[in-house]
């Protein structure tokens, strides 16, 4: 806990100094838009709703300026992101945030005394939006399709194109039941060839055999 706690600061410190120096601080308001803008969308939790606070605001939306000014507030934990069916890219960087919670019971879960209780802090780390990309899976019967798509700006377009995606694959494979069906009533298909034909042989006195 003492290191993730020194990894915070130190990670904090770092990101709020990089923004001073490229002038990309989101809490920086001013006429000219390539100094810094008011922050627009606020950053939250992408599964709870929750909006984030304080530091957490502060550096989360510098990490949404560096996803090319996203207006895409939401923010995952990798177990969140994996409950809500998405799958982060490979390559993508997390964000170390903290939050503050009431300790009211001990790591065994058991109640703590009033005098004992106190805030504490919980460190995670989230993914943006844009470093999640979006999953389907149609099973049915013997049949499972899985596609994926992360090329989008934002998840709704992601989701769009995994339709578009999953309706092609279902259209190809409704055809290749067609064919096999064709297939299987038409019999076996032979060439036209020496030794594929027909031949018709008449004997005295006249019997014709095929074969």
């Amino acid at each position: 806990m003492a290191d993730m706690k020194k990894d915070y600061y130190q990670e904090v410190t770092n990101e709020i100094i990089k923004a001073i120096e490229e002038g990309t601080t989101p809490w920086q308001q001013g006429w000219d838009s390539k100094v810094g803008a008011a922050i627009a969308a606020v950053p939250i939790n992408g599964k709870t709703g929750r909006p984030y606070y304080k530091d957490n605001l502060i550096r989360l939306s510098i990490v949404m300026r560096r996803h090319g000014n996203s207006k895409d507030p939401r923010f995952f934990t990798f177990k969140q992101a994996k409950d809500m069916g998405y799958s982060i890219k490979k390559g993508a960087k997390s964000t170390l945030i903290r939050m503050g919670f009431y300790a009211e019971k001990d790591l065994e879960g058991n109640e703590l005394p009033e005098d004992e209780k106190h805030w504490t802090n919980r460190y995670y780390r989230v993914f943006h939006a844009t470093d999640c990309c979006q999953g389907m899976t149609y099973v049915k019967d013997d049949v499972t399709i899985v596609v994926s798509c992360q090329t989008e700006r934002d998840q709704v377009q992601n989701r769009a194109t995994c339709i578009k995606m999953l309706k092609a694959k279902l259209l190809e494979l409704r055809e290749r039941a067609k064919e096999q069906e064709m297939a299987d009533i038409k019999g076996e298909m032979k060439k036209i060839e020496w030794g594929s034909q027909i031949r018709s042989y008449v004997f005295q006195p006249y019997t014709m055999v095929k074969d």
